[in-house]
């Protein structure tokens, strides 16, 4: 319950926000500087758009669209609060998504998220 808290947290802080979509569904589509930093590569940065599932199912599922940083077979880019810790900090009013891969990232990993305002677009 704590992951979609700091879901709710995010859209609260950048609800109205230019180019931070809450569609009808209350699903959240933004583009956003996203700070990956894991134990195999260190720290990277990259402006991606984000997809944030708000009911059903898949509620808490974020989705991070693949750029030229960040690929699917190379980072987790689909999350959930089921499988990942989010929280939310009111700093800079971020979502930050933490885990744990041996396999793939080599260890612990964590995820920055913040929004940009520029138009987010998944091509």
């Amino acid at each position: 319950m704590k992951g979609i808290m700091a879901v709710t947290e995010l859209r609260e802080a950048w609800d109205g926000t230019s180019n931070f979509k809450v569609q009808g569904t209350g699903h959240l589509f933004f583009s956003a500087n996203v700070i990956y930093q894991s134990a195999r590569r260190g720290q990277e940065c990259s402006v991606n758009a984000v997809h944030i599932i708000r009911n059903g199912n898949k509620d808490g599922t974020v989705s991070i669209m693949e750029g030229d940083e960040l690929s699917a077979e190379t980072h987790h880019l689909e999350l959930s609060h089921r499988f990942q810790t989010y929280t939310f900090d009111p700093a800079d009013n971020s979502l930050i998504i933490e885990g744990d891969s041996k396999e793939k990232m080599g260890g612990g990993y964590s995820i920055k998220i913040v929004p940009n305002g520029l138009p987010a677009s998944w091509t």
